[in-house]
């Protein structure tokens, strides 16, 4: 031993290197994996965001349509026929006559309308 430098077996050589070029090839595919996932979670994400832009749209334009149809709502129940409540008042004398003078507009009018757009909504 003392003359050798060599004290490992060439089998056991021959061996070792080929477990770290298993080891290198396991690394490399390991990584090659890893970019692969890395890919499909980006393209993943990217489609799920285009999924879901339009839904968004959808939801926005929902809740455009229903404020618009309670303002229509609304504003149909506000609507008073002035007309009808003249000649509700020439009729029953209530008030006085109209000739000359206008009306002025009851407290219960105003209240009938709180409640028609109460029972609107």
């Amino acid at each position: 031993m003392s003359g050798s430098t060599n004290t490992i077996d060439p089998a056991i050589t021959v061996r070792l290197a080929e477990l770290e070029a298993t080891v290198v090839a396991q690394q490399a595919a390991r990584e090659a994996e890893r970019v692969a996932l890395e890919v499909e979670r980006e393209r993943r994400i990217a489609a799920e965001a285009e999924r879901d832009r339009p839904r968004e749209a959808y939801e926005v334009l929902k809740i455009q349509v229903e404020l618009a149809r309670r303002r229509l709502v609304i504003a149909k129940a506000e609507r008073v026929d002035t007309a009808a409540k003249v000649l509700f008042c020439d009729r029953t004398g209530i008030y006085g006559s109209t000739s000359g003078s206008t009306p002025t507009r009851p407290e219960s009018w105003s209240q009938r309308s709180r409640g028609h757009r109460a029972a609107d909504r």
